[in-house]
């Protein structure tokens, strides 16, 4: 399961599904609410190595 599918089960924009993980404001408190019983009703966890290519901190040169 990723991110783009627990956005289309929760019915919102993979940007919903990023501020909730990340505790950004920007979503309602019932939006969040409703977002993590979705994601613990399919178990979802993020990637770690997904997330460190987002960042570019999986490169082997450091950050640009």
């Amino acid at each position: 399961m990723n991110i783009y599918e627990i956005a289309k089960i929760a019915g919102v924009s993979t940007a919903t599904i990023s501020r909730v993980l990340n505790n950004a404001p920007g979503s309602r408190a019932a939006t969040r609410k409703y977002v993590q019983e979705v994601m613990r009703k399919f178990d979802y966890e993020p990637n770690g190595c997904a997330r460190g290519v987002g960042f570019n901190s999986m490169s082997s040169r450091g950050p640009l």
